[in-house]
């Protein structure tokens, strides 16, 4: 009896060298699989991420480029009507706006008016309300490329 175990013993051992060059084999081409696969999900999850992000920046150059036109709008009615164009944009609150035009993020429009040469400039600081930046910080005025790639 103890002599058929350590042959047993002998024989599985025997198998189970035979086996373990294919189950490391096995394995390590399910954790390079697994490991391909993670970094593919990543990739495509920074992919949908940028992606978005870009839409949004190209929704909110859209709605700027819009708003900022219907104030430009009116700022043409008011020359117009006047025969200049005002000196301060809150002059345009009283008959053709009912208050202080606002960007899209919330921040009144700035205004420059040149009279010795009748030419305004309307511009918006973009989201952080500071001069300069890039993407939705960017400045845009009425004379911007409004570009829609980045």
């Amino acid at each position: 009896m103890l002599l058929d175990l350590s042959i047993s013993n002998v024989e599985v051992s025997f198998y189970m060298s035979n086996l373990s060059p294919v189950v490391n084999i096995a394995s390590k081409v399910s954790l390079t699989a697994a490991v391909s696969l993670f970094i593919v999900a990543i990739l495509t999850l920074i992919l949908i991420t940028y992606n978005e992000s870009a839409s949004i920046r190209h929704e909110n150059i859209i709605k700027s480029r819009l708003s900022m036109q219907s104030v430009i709008t009116v700022l043409e009615e008011y020359k117009k009507d006047l025969g200049f164009y005002p000196n301060d944009i809150s002059q345009l609150t009283s008959v053709y706006l009912s208050k202080t035009p606002l960007d899209i993020w919330g921040n009144e429009y700035l205004y420059d008016y040149s009279q010795s040469n009748e030419t305004y400039r309307i511009y918006t600081l973009g989201s952080d309300g500071a001069v300069g930046g890039d993407q939705d910080r960017r400045d845009y005025d009425n004379n911007t490329n409004w570009d829609l790639v980045y």
